[in-house]
């Protein structure tokens, strides 16, 4: 008995000494295979891919020590694709996508984290590696969401049909019902977003408050919002302007003409970009009407803008028959220069972080590096 007992013993220590042999102690109970290293918590990778990006205090989503070598996840350097976030980009070019609904708005927060929504109101998250589809929000009738807009993962805000509807991280829920169909959303906070939609309905969230107004009797299709000031566009060419605790009031007329002004972009009261539809752009404080648009740019046919998005350096116009415009020191492009018009429309645009995402028909998504 005493030399069975001992056996046990020799051999258990035998094997605990084997298995730590093979083993990295991470603590708290994780451990990695010999030959790898701890990254971040959870994780493990080669010694190498670790040392290139926490050894050298790289963040996540960050090119590795030698960008050629990829991008940082979890501490861990990999390979790039045009998927991940923090790879570069010659322009815009198209990622994988999880399935073929056709998206209408996406919002984008971080590098590595955006959403897209669209028909039937398909919702889809990416997560700085890949896009993945979530629970749909329950529109009515197969109504497609049309935008979306967030402050993170659990406060995110799309409109379809006559509603507005929040994500809480974990399920949709109605938020309000307008009565009207909705067509943007854009906010600044949890407690300050604002809805248009048809007849000139404005969804308000102030406070804790939803406020429904009719400014004007013109249907609006865009928003966009710079510092405390929002903006509205919409039927017949008109655009409205809300400075906080103040009334709408209207910065251009509506007109004869039946011009439907989809988006704007604005970086500050005098520097405005509306686009909409016949392949309309309009500039500055007086909506100046660009007519760069030419045979040699663009081909000699009327189709929409129907999204914009910029930052301090350029801005970014999105269309039907795949169309991307840039306008980078005053002067427009298409991108990239020998892209021919296609059948395939391009819905929306956002970006953050460095990153900006252009959704479209059939589930198809780009991305750019900034």
């Amino acid at each position: 008995m005493r030399w069975q007992l001992a056996s046990t013993f020799a051999l258990t220590a035998m094997s605990a000494a084997c298995y730590e042999s093979k083993t990295v102690d991470c603590g708290d109970g994780f451990l990695c295979p010999a030959g790898s290293d701890c990254a971040a918590p959870g994780h493990c990778g080669k010694v190498a891919q670790v040392a290139a990006c926490i050894g050298e205090g790289i963040e996540d989503y960050n090119a590795c020590a030698n960008p050629a070598d990829g991008t940082c996840r979890y501490g861990v350097c990999e390979q790039c694709s045009p998927d991940r976030a923090g790879c570069p980009t010659n322009g815009f070019v198209a990622v994988s996508k999880p399935a073929d609904d056709d998206l209408y708005g996406v919002w984008v927060g971080r590098r590595d984290l955006a959403f897209a929504v669209g028909a039937g109101g398909a919702t889809w998250r990416y997560d700085g590696w890949s896009w993945t589809v979530m629970t749909p929000a329950p529109v009515t009738n197969g109504n497609e969401l049309t935008a979306v807009w967030g402050v993170d993962e659990q406060n995110l805000y799309a409109v379809g049909d006559t509603r507005l509807f929040k994500w809480n991280g974990a399920s949709w829920g109605v938020v309000t019902d307008a009565g009207v169909e909705l067509y943007a959303l854009t906010g600044t906070s949890a407690t300050d977003i604002t809805a248009v939609g048809d007849q000139g309905t404005v969804v308000e969230h102030v406070g804790d408050s939803w406020i429904v107004s009719q400014p004007t009797a013109y249907s609006l299709y865009g928003l966009t919002t710079a510092g405390t000031t929002t903006y509205a566009v919409g039927a017949f060419g008109i655009v409205l302007k809300r400075a906080q605790s103040e009334a709408w009031s209207v910065i251009r007329a509506a007109s004869g003409s039946s011009l439907q002004l989809n988006a704007i972009s604005a970086r500050s009261d005098s520097d405005l970009v509306v686009v909409g539809d016949e392949r309309t752009v309009l500039e500055g404080a007086s909506f100046s009407r660009v007519d760069e648009f030419d045979a040699a740019l663009l081909p000699p046919l009327d189709f929409p803008f129907r999204g914009i998005w910029g930052d301090a350096n350029q801005l970014f116009v999105v269309g039907d028959r795949g169309i991307i415009l840039q306008l980078l020191a005053g002067d427009w492009a298409l991108i990239p220069p020998e892209t021919l018009p296609t059948a395939d429309h391009r819905r929306a645009i956002d970006g953050a972080d460095g990153v900006v995402f252009v959704v479209g028909d059939n589930g198809a998504i780009w991305r750019a590096s900034l």
